[in-house]
Formats: structure tokens, sequence, C-alpha cells
């Protein structure tokens, strides 16, 4: 059946216009041409942003208004339809000028043949296809990129547990703050709270190696593992020692090496401790607010390599003493790598020194000011790497323990 095709022609010559709807009756068979004329530009302009049209052929010369300037307001209404300008006398100004402007082709009408004019409407039309196609694929893209979005957000914890039971929710024992921004739609940083037991909670963070979908797949994976290794939360070395086997098994079947780096923490507030194992990772934070002090958590001779390398990978814990009103702050390599325009990373040091001036306030103002310092750093409010912050706050241990 052959393919109707709405052409409007803009032209102020009866004559000029018969001849194109003489020769579009000659096209082949595969193309029938339904043609509408306007010798108004004006008018013509009004029938572009209220019909409907797969082509438009439009004169250079005309009194009433330049085609060139008919060509930039059909651009401004409507950017995918194909416009081909026409001229009684060659220019090459005028067609390197419209070109610019977006016409898909320019031709002489003392030259126009029957072949030349199909030739450029073909290819106009076969353009526009491929247009409409990478259009609608885009849009089919960003749908999938919304939904997995939403997806890898429906992962992180919706929301925390309350420590202890037998306390008033004011009086939690643990207070959770988190900030998580992927660079694209979808990123490579993770972060889970584990409830173990009545009095402890493990928190994990980890950052996949690259950034969009094929991180954000590895990240689905270990929340899967997670998941299924939550009963070995209690004991921090074991608990990423089983999740880098698990990821290990799946991640080597692979032809591109990935990886991922990972802190888990296990805060007992009975035994007013913290147990940490790294897999890779940047330090950690240790804010000891009493004691106006910030220490690193982190031990070079008890670091393990990153998660999936390789199956037989050790991850030693350690352990240090918590006080009430201590913070925990962990985070992905995003943060402590935000170049300024020198190139130069924003740094641990420089996470402490923010993290310093707002020892006594809440988390999440301290999260807040970590983050516009980093911004400050990079002159910027976008960062080149996913960014996740999680804060833990040993908000009243003490009170549990007295009670």
């Amino acid at each position: 059946m052959p393919n109707e095709i709405n052409a409007l022609i803009i032209d102020d010559s009866q004559a000029d216009v018969d001849f194109l709807k003489g020769i579009l009756k000659k096209a082949s068979p595969d193309h029938v041409f339904k043609t509408v004329w306007e010798s108004n530009p004006a008018t013509a302009l009004g029938r572009v942003a209220q019909e409907t049209f797969d082509l438009v052929l439009l004169d250079y010369h005309m009194p009433a208004m330049s085609g060139l300037d008919v060509l930039t307001k059909i651009r401004e209404l409507n950017r995918q339809l194909p416009v081909i300008v026409l001229t009684g006398m060659g220019n090459e100004a005028v067609a390197v000028e419209a070109m610019k402007r977006g016409a898909q082709d320019y031709l002489r009408k003392d030259q126009l043949t029957v072949h030349e004019l199909m030739r450029a409407v073909i290819a106009a039309l076969e353009r526009k296809r491929l247009e409409d196609e990478l259009v609608e694929r885009r849009r089919a893209l960003e749908q999938d990129l919304r939904m997995a979005r939403e997806l890898q957000q429906a992962f992180l914890p919706q929301s925390f547990p309350h420590f202890a039971p037998q306390q008033p929710p004011d009086a939690a024992g643990v207070r959770f703050f988190h900030r998580y921004t992927p660079t694209l739609a979808v990123g490579g940083d993770f972060f889970d709270v584990l409830p173990i037991n009545e009095h402890s909670v493990g928190a994990f963070v980890s950052d996949v190696a690259g950034h969009g979908m094929q991180a954000a797949l590895v990240t689905a994976v270990l929340r899967t593992l997670i998941e299924e290794l939550k009963e070995e939360a209690g004991e921090a070395d074991r608990f990423l020692t089983q999740v880098n086997v698990g990821l290990n098994r799946i991640l080597r079947q692979m032809t591109t090496p990935i990886f991922a780096s990972a802190f888990y923490l296990k805060l007992d507030l009975d035994a007013k401790r913290a147990t940490f194992s790294n897999a890779g990772h940047p330090p950690q934070l240790h804010l000891r607010r009493k004691h106006g002090e910030i220490a690193r958590l982190f031990d070079p001779s008890k670091t393990g390599p990153v998660l999936g390398l390789t199956e037989d990978a050790a991850f030693p814990s350690r352990v240090v003493n918590v006080d009430d009103e201590d913070v925990f702050l962990l985070f992905t390599d995003g943060l402590v790598e935000v170049p300024d325009d020198n190139g130069e990373p924003f740094g641990i040091a420089r996470v402490e020194a923010a993290a310093k001036q707002v020892l006594k306030e809440s988390p999440a103002k301290m999260i807040d000011h970590i983050v516009n310092a980093a911004s400050q750093h990079a002159s910027a409010n976008i960062f080149p790497d996913d960014v996740c912050i999680v804060a833990l706050e040993a908000a009243s241990l003490l009170v549990r323990a007295a009670r």
C-alpha cells in the first residue's frame, strides 16, 4: 500500500507550485503525496502550528517574508518537521545558512528533476523516521531508567530499626541519617542497615566500581546477598567474608572485571563497642563528640581487598569503644574524591575538618555541612561520582544501659 505523505508547499508563485505538484505526481508508486499550498508565509506558519505535516517545501524568495525567516519560525514550532528549501537561483551562502537553520536540503528550481526532488524528499523523510525512532528509543530508555532508579531507591532502607524496643522512639539507642545521590539516574553506591538483635545493629556501605546500569545491577546483587546473609551480620569479619564469596561466584562469570569496596560496622549498645571490617574502602570516621575528637576507622594491617576479586579473601575486624552521643560517619569515595578546578580531591582530611566544625550539631546538619563543603571545594553542586553518606548516632547509649 502506498505511503501517503502530507506535504505543505509554501511558495508565492502559482507556476512554481504547479511545477512541484507535477513532479510529486510522478513520484514512485511507494509514495502518494497529498499537497497543501499556502502563498502567505504567516498563514502557512499558522497551519504548521495547528496541523500535522510530513514535509515542507519552502520557497526562498517571497515578498512577505524571507524563506530563511520562515524556516526559523518553523523550527521554533516543530524541530523535527523536514523542510526542503527551494530557490530560483543558486547561492552557496544561502544554502549554508539554510542548513544551519535546520533545512534538510537546498535545491535549485531551474535544475530540479523528478529524481533530484525525490532523492531529497526520501532522504529527508528517512532522516525524520530515524529521528523519530531515536526519540522513541530514548523515551523508552528514560522510562526504564526511571523505573530502575525507583527500584534502586527501594533497595535502600525505607525505615530504620528502633533501639531499644522498651524505650520510647525519642529515646532510641541509635539514630540513623543518610544522603544518597547517584551521578546518573542509577548508581553504584549502596548502603543497608541490619538489625541483629535488640541491642545490636549493623551498617553496610559499598561502592561498586563504575557508574550507571552495570554498577546498579551489582548493587542489586549485593542487596540480595545481604538479605541472604543477615544471620551472619553479628560477626563483622565473617559477614564481609561471606558477602565476598557470594559476589565473587557471580562476578567471576563476567568477562569484564567488576568489584566493589565495602565497609561494615556492627554497633553493640550493651557492650558499648563497635566492630568494623573493611574491604578496600576509604577510612570511615568515628566522631567522639564528648571528647571533641575524630578518629579514623582504619587499620592497614586489617584491611581486606575489594569485594569480588578473590573468593578466599579475609577481612579482619577491629573493635573500638563507644560513648553515648558518638557518631559514626560512613561514606563512599565519591565524597573524598570530589576534585577542585585543579584536580585536587576533597580528601579525608577535609571531611574531618568539615565534621569538626559542626561536631556538636545533629548528624543531619553534619551531613549537610560536609556535602556543602565538598560542593564549595568543587565549585559545583553535581559531583563526578556517586555520593552516599550514612550517620549512626549512639544517641542514648547509656540510658538503656542504666535500665
